[in-house]
């Protein structure tokens, strides 16, 4: 269950950050099908984009400390914990995104909001026009907070004060994603027994006549006086391994990007790619 909970926290950072990524296209898309909106609509979207940003850097704070807590529960003593609290620093070092993100998530939760001003751009390109909207904090804003992280804000002054906030987004949840591939590979081992203990326990009890409709459980007993009881499921473990495939291949969502682009797209990698229609055979009018 620790492992599921740790899952399913994860689970909350990548959905909310596709709630952001959607809801930036969708605006995207609406601004180029609409044009230029009055200046309530413009304050409506800001709005709205706050929401789905604070949002993220709540359930984004509530992961990294979940994690914690859940590794350190799952394997005491074994070094775990300062292997799991290195790969954070390591990032926050390492990582602009990661050290303005996790500022922005106190700035929040004391002062005001992360979203300052935005773009509605469209540019010609190719002879197409090409529409984003882009995010973006200010720094005067921030100077307003005396216990806004000193340093964060020196660089993200030097970035020119006013500082598209997407590519830390996209970074931030990378590092995320790098550092849950850690509690994974810590746990692969442990995962493994604990998974053979209790598939083994309920196929050493399962019957052709309760293998569908039983359920099983581990009971603890003092004579004839229970102490403990865990239900036993393998379908816990199906889920959980389900929830791995979904949420697999996270350390690199910093690099990638969606795009409605189809004119050009020579140097794409096509990673699936559906079959068109087949033509169907020829029949005669009365069939």
């Amino acid at each position: 269950m620790e492992v599921i909970f740790l899952e399913e926290k994860l689970d909350l950072v990548i959905d909310n950050y596709l709630e952001f990524e959607t809801c930036l296209l969708e605006t995207t898309a609406r601004h180029m099908m609409f044009g230029h909106q009055n200046y309530q609509r413009f304050q409506f979207n800001r709005s709205l984009f706050n929401r789905r940003l604070v949002n993220l850097l709540s359930v984004c704070r509530s992961y990294v400390d979940g994690s914690k807590h859940h590794i350190n529960a799952m394997l005491p003593g074994k070094g775990a914990l300062e292997q799991l609290n290195a790969r954070f620093s390591n990032h926050y070092d390492n990582c602009l995104g990661y050290r303005v993100m996790e500022a922005l998530r106190n700035f929040v939760q004391h002062r005001g909001f992360p979203i300052h001003a935005v773009d509605y751009l469209g540019k010609a390109k190719d002879g197409r026009i090409q529409f984003v909207v882009l995010p973006h904090i200010k720094t005067a804003y921030l100077h307003a907070d005396d216990k806004f992280n000193s340093s964060v804000l020196r660089e993200l002054e030097s970035l020119g004060g006013r500082v598209n906030l997407k590519p830390f987004v996209g970074d931030y949840i990378s590092a995320l994603g790098d550092a849950h591939q850690l509690t994974r590979t810590l746990l692969a081992q442990q995962l493994d027994e604990w998974d053979r203990a209790i598939l083994g326990a309920i196929e050493l009890f399962k019957s052709p006549e309760n293998s569908e409709k039983s359920s099983f459980a581990a009971v603890s007993r003092d004579g004839n006086r229970t102490i403990e009881t865990v239900q036993l499921s393998g379908k816990l473990t199906g889920y959980r391994k389900l929830m791995v495939r979904k949420n697999r291949n996270l350390s690199t969502v910093g690099k990638r990007y969606v795009t409605g682009d189809s004119a050009k797209n020579q140097g794409i990698q096509v990673f699936q790619q559906t079959e068109p229609l087949k033509s169907p055979p020829d029949q005669t009018p009365d069939k």
